[in-house]
């Protein structure tokens, strides 16, 4: 078949309406040559080799430590992009971000950067795709409870890097971690002093508003307990180093609640119970509540036992916190002193209670506490925001040292005790619960996400090829995102991804897909929320576009325009077996329902279906046998992925060199100027000629 000859008549009697994308098939670069003079884009001096990317490839080595907490000897590393340009959920201190010594971490909602995640006791190699803008990875090791980080710069790494990171093993085989928060922040407090922000407690869970008034720790099972500032108060339960909330009780799912407001919470390792204080505030008298973990303050009997400590009321104008003794006694704090109720003759429902001493100016208010494996007590003082310990049972009994702060205020706290520590592997897959983003299946451990966890590609195009456009690069926008769901060994089991149609600036119904070079025979089934709609696209009986032979190739749409904007798309792809992690993936489109016209990325490689006979073409300068692909004679693309989420792009009929001030910088230093090009930024772009995105769905 001709395909110019094919394309003669319709490009001569449509050559006028080139600059609005409004041709009916291909357009002859001889009536509009947008290679010329005649528009600005095409006098950008593009650098041999240059393709546009906006990612690179890192091969990362981590490892270096193990641990001396549990039997397996695992550390788990977390893997985050991290640039301190863009990272407005990191903070600083003058000494940096390069450890965790003397530092404070915050990576509070560093989820949105979060890549993945290994768990070794020895060392491990990945593959992890990085915008080019982004300087550094940060690594976060948990060892168990005991946290630490460092950062990987890689600035001076080309478009393929690699890069290592060693840690040292924890010296101590039973350091404890101090758990703390104040309002929605939630942190550790580490041994050496040095803190590390955790995620924020949520303001939701099942869409009923929670923030967390109290804290306990089941140090054991690896469970933490919050109860909710707000009523009914109820009891919320989560693992240890995840955000698996959810609430304790029988009530439909959503907590009976233990029916009156408290900072202070426990857990008692003794009797596998919370505690709780209440000062009544009408009485005056303060009561213990001990309180099933289990069930909470269920609607038959709230309590598993209740005691009035004092029998009468006690003047005091608040209870602080509670935290449980080596041998079960529980010793709870007031601004008058420390209290410590022991059991007669270890009978739980028979209790005493002693003023263990009197609050004077060393510990001041304290609004939490907890005992450590050699048994002192922390406390806090939150009036200047100081932690330290007091000898309670030790050798200098009443000494107090101060350890951290001032500055680190709280409002309650809780001791992870890896002593008492059990890290169980429930599926047996070799992954402890403790590390394992799924410790109930043995067929997946980990999590991982592209570009990031709530980060998105932004896919922008010009759909006149092989001829040129108008290179606004908005003919048709789509942004998209995956997750990886892996098994121990690190091998993909399921892929989910996301897609959504963000704009359509031309009059093409065009198609969209993405290819990989895996065998099809690797995926049992490939599902989609979206059918399609054409009749264009012949599908296998696993789900994939049939035709394939070396490729694995999913089409999302096969009509933009019968989708539309703003509709998302979700794909369910399985392995079986399952398979390395891929890093060659690529989308393409193909134009106004032909199947086989067919563009991508610049310099990648068309799929089995697309017509080669349109290659080399007008415009299109390829050569598919040196692997160069999609480019015009002046070496400018059709498509660009970028690896962040876009809000804006060019108007209509405005070039992307008008819109994003810094793109020809960008493209005529090959990718070393301005790297940052598309984030909006001072002075990066011109708002009167860009039109705003539909807006992601996180």
């Amino acid at each position: 078949m001709n395909i110019r000859k094919k394309f003669l008549f319709p490009a001569m009697a449509l050559s006028v309406m080139l600059t609005q994308c409004k041709v009916n098939d291909i357009v002859d670069e001889k009536d509009a040559d947008f290679d010329s003079k005649t528009t600005e884009i095409g006098t950008l001096k593009i650098p041999e080799g240059f393709n546009f990317s906006t990612s690179k490839i890192v091969d990362l080595e981590i490892g270096g430590a193990y641990s001396k907490r549990n039997a397996d000897g695992m550390v788990k590393y977390s893997i985050y992009l991290y640039d301190e340009k863009y990272n407005e959920d990191f903070t600083f201190d003058e000494n940096g971000l390069m450890s965790n010594v003397g530092t404070t971490i915050n990576y509070n909602t560093s989820t949105r950067y979060k890549i993945t995640s290994i768990v070794t006791n020895s060392s491990q190699s990945i593959k992890v795709e990085v915008p080019t803008h982004i300087e550094n990875l940060l690594i976060i090791k948990d060892d168990y409870g005991s946290i630490s980080s460092k950062i990987i710069p890689l600035a001076n790494f080309g478009k393929k890097s690699s890069a290592s990171v060693t840690f040292e093993t924890d010296i101590s085989d039973i350091g404890d971690m101090a758990y703390a928060e104040l309002g929605r922040k939630q942190f550790t407090i580490n041994p050496d002093g040095s803190t590390t922000q955790l995620t924020d407690f949520p303001e939701s869970i099942d869409g009923i508003k929670v923030m967390s008034a109290g804290l306990a720790i089941d140090s054991r099972n690896n469970i933490k307990y919050n109860v909710n500032i707000f009523a009914p108060y109820q009891i919320i339960k989560s693992s240890i180093g995840k955000e698996d909330y959810e609430f304790v009780g029988n009530a439909g799912g959503k907590g009976q609640g233990i029916g009156f407001p408290t900072s202070s919470l426990m857990y008692n390792d003794h009797d596998k119970s919370l505690y709780s204080i209440e000062l009544n505030q009408e009485t005056g008298n303060i009561y213990l509540h001990r309180i099933d973990p289990i069930f909470g303050g269920h609607s038959d009997k709230k309590w598993l036992l209740t005691v009035d400590l004092f029998g009468k009321p006690l003047v005091t104008s608040s209870v602080g916190d509670i935290t449980v003794c080596n041998d079960g006694d529980v010793m709870f704090s007031t601004p008058d002193g420390i209290y410590e109720v022991q059991r007669v003759d270890n009978d739980l429902d028979e209790l005493q209670v002693g003023l263990y001493e009197h609050t004077d100016e060393h510990h001041g208010a304290i609004t939490g506490m907890g005992i450590v494996s050699d048994n002192r007590l922390a406390i806090n003082n939150n009036n200047d925001g100081t932690l330290g310990f007091l000898d309670y049972e030790g050798d200098n009994p009443g000494e107090y040292t101060k350890v951290v702060g001032p500055g680190v205020f709280l409002s309650d706290l809780a001791i992870f005790r890896s002593k008492l520590a059990e890290f169980k592997d429930q599926d047996e897959d070799g992954i402890s619960d403790y590390y394992d983003e799924y410790p109930l299946n043995p067929e997946l451990a980990f999590n991982e996400y592209c570009p990031s966890l709530y980060g998105h590609y932004t896919v922008i195009s010009e759909d006149l090829w092989p001829s040129k456009g108008d290179y606004d690069f908005n003919d048709l926008v789509v942004g998209y995102k995956s997750k990886k769901e892996m098994n121990s060994a690190r091998l993909v089991v399921i892929r989910r991804m996301d897609l959504t149609i963000l704009h359509i600036g031309g009059s093409f119904a065009n198609g969209f897909g993405i290819k990989w070079n895996e065998k099809p025979s690797t995926v049992t089934s490939y599902t989609s929320t979206h059918k399609l709609t054409d009749g264009i696209i012949a599908l296998a009986d696993n789900g994939l576009e049939a035709g394939h032979k070396d490729e694995i190739v999913q089409i999302y749409f096969d009509n933009a325009k019968t989708l539309g904007i703003g509709n998302k798309v979700s794909t369910i792809t399985e392995y079986n077996p399952p398979i390395e992690c891929p890093t060659d993936a690529h989308a393409f489109i193909f134009i106004n329902g032909k199947r086989d016209r067919e563009v991508s990325f610049m310099n990648k490689m068309p799929t089995e279906l697309a017509g080669l006979d349109y290659f080399g073409t007008y415009s299109d300068v390829s050569d598919l046998a040196s692997g160069l692909t999609y480019q015009s004679k002046n070496k400018l693309p059709w498509m660009i992925r970028l690896t962040d989420e876009v809000k804006y792009i060019p108007s209509e009929k405005v070039k992307i060199t008008d819109a994003f001030l810094k793109f020809r910088e960008w493209a005529e230093s090959g990718g070393e100027s301005f790297k940052d090009w598309n984030l909006d930024m001072a002075g990066y772009r011109d708002a009167k000629n860009m039109q705003q995105l539909f807006k992601h769905e996180h």
